[in-house]
């Protein structure tokens, strides 16, 4: 039986790697493309070099997301029944379950600076958000569920 914590670390590194596939379907069509323009159809060249600009952030924002259902999953799960389950902001959720789980206050603010950057990417704000790349967010999210109890309900 997979343990619940090895489940979300696994949904997270399944998107990186929904991610290296499509990185190399684009990188292939661009190449692909060059030769044969009846295969992108009504597309242009600049269509899919400006899918290719925005693929990493989509994903970013995909293991993000995965990331954050997973800790919702484990804070509703240590609420009690009789509770009044409120919508809690992620920021929130990273502070509470990384305050009470997480040793490293290192990780607990790498993975704030992913959830900023999710931010920045959804929002298309200017904020203080700095670039992660795919590899370093799956490694701070995935290491953050790693100190999470491995089993819930």
């Amino acid at each position: 039986m997979q343990r619940k914590t090895d489940e979300w670390i696994s949904r997270i590194k399944e998107v990186e790697r929904e991610y290296k596939i499509a990185r190399i379907a684009l990188d292939r069509l661009i190449v692909d493309a060059d030769h044969d323009s009846s295969i992108t159809q009504d597309l242009r060249s600049r269509d899919i070099r400006k899918a290719v600009e925005r693929l990493e952030g989509t994903y970013i924002i995909r293991l993000f997301a995965e990331f954050e259902t997973g800790l919702r999953s484990y804070w509703l799960s240590t609420k009690k029944k009789k509770q009044k389950q409120t919508a809690t902001h992620a920021k929130l959720l990273v502070d509470r379950i990384g305050g009470k789980h997480v040793k490293e206050n290192d990780l607990i603010s790498s993975v704030h600076v992913v959830r900023k950057y999710r931010n920045a990417l959804i929002h298309e704000r200017e904020i203080d958000a700095v670039p992660v790349p795919i590899p370093t967010a799956r490694a701070h999210l995935c290491k953050f569920f790693a100190q999470l109890p491995h089993d819930w309900a």
